[in-house]
C-alpha cells in the first residue's frame, strides 16, 4: 500500500489531510512526520505528513516479503499503459453492462492512469453526489489490480463530473470562509466522503483567517471551517 501525503499550516493540519485524502481514521493509520512547519507568513515552510494504513504494509516488511497483496514494487513490474488498458477494458464492459452507450478515454501522467468515460446519459454511472462513480471507482481499481496482481494508481471519472464538483465546492468552501472570518463563527458543513472533504480543506487552506478540522464518523464525518488567529 502506497504513502498518501499531506501538508498544511501545522502538523496536525498536514495530518487531518493525509488521513483524508486516504480515507483512513488516525487510529487506523501509521502516521509519518516528514517536515515541521517553519519560518514566517511569506517565506516560511508548512508541515509535511503522510499516511498509510496501519499493519499491513509492516506485516510484509517483517516477513520480508510480499504480504499476498499488490503494492508498489510489484506494480514496477508491469507497464503503466496495461495497467490502463486493462481498466478501460473493465469500463467497457460496464457500460455493456448497464445497456449504456459511451467510450472511454486514458491518458497518463507519470503513474497515474486517468479514465475518463464520456456518453449520452451517463448519469446511472455517477449517482447522487457523484457516490455511484465513487463505487465504480473502487471497483475499477480493484478489479485492475486483481487482474495484474499489482498496484495501481487510478482516477475514473463520468462526463468530467469530478472536476465540476471539484470546483463548485473550492468555490462554495471559499464562500463560506468569508461568512466564518466576517462573523467569527464555526461552520459546518454537510456529511462528505473522503474525496470531497479533501477539495474542502485544500480550498480552505489557502484562505488567510480560517482553517479546518474534520468531525464525526462515517458515513456522517464532515468538515468544519473555523476562525483562525
Amino acid at each position: 500500500m502506497s504513502w498518501t501525503e499531506g501538508t498544511g499550516k501545522t502538523v496536525e493540519e498536514a495530518t487531518e489531510l493525509a488521513l483524508e485524502a486516504a480515507g483512513l481514521s488516525e487510529g487506523d493509520a501509521e502516521i509519518e512526520v516528514l517536515a515541521e512547519a517553519s519560518g514566517g507568513r511569506f517565506f516560511g515552510s508548512k508541515a509535511k505528513v503522510r499516511v498509510r494504513p496501519a499493519g499491513e504494509v509492516d506485516e510484509a516488511e517483517d516477513l520480508g516479503g510480499d504480504a499476498g497483496g499488490p503494492d508498489e514494487e510489484a506494480g514496477e513490474q508491469v507497464d503503466v499503459e496495461e495497467k490502463a488498458e486493462c481498466a478501460a477494458d473493465f469500463l467497457v464492459g460496464l457500460l455493456e453492462a448497464f445497456g449504456l452507450e459511451g467510450t472511454v478515454e486514458t491518458r497518463i501522467e507519470d503513474d497515474l492512469v486517468f479514465a475518463e468515460v464520456r456518453g449520452d446519459d451517463l448519469g446511472a454511472l455517477i449517482g447522487r453526489q457523484g457516490r455511484t462513480l465513487a463505487a465504480v471507482h473502487e471497483v475499477t481499481r480493484t478489479v485492475v489490480q486483481r487482474r495484474l496482481q499489482t498496484y495501481v494508481r487510478l482516477v475514473v471519472d463520468v462526463e468530467g463530473y469530478r472536476e465540476e464538483r471539484r470546483q463548485a465546492l473550492a468555490k462554495y468552501a471559499v464562500k463560506l470562509a468569508k461568512r466564518v472570518r466576517d462573523e467569527g463563527v464555526e461552520v459546518a458543513l454537510e456529511p462528505m466522503n473522503p474525496a470531497d472533504r479533501k477539495v474542502i480543506h485544500d480550498a480552505i487552506n489557502d484562505e488567510e483567517g480560517v482553517g479546518t478540522y474534520s468531525e464525526g464518523r462515517e458515513p456522517k464525518r464532515c468538515v468544519v471551517i473555523c476562525p483562525e488567529d
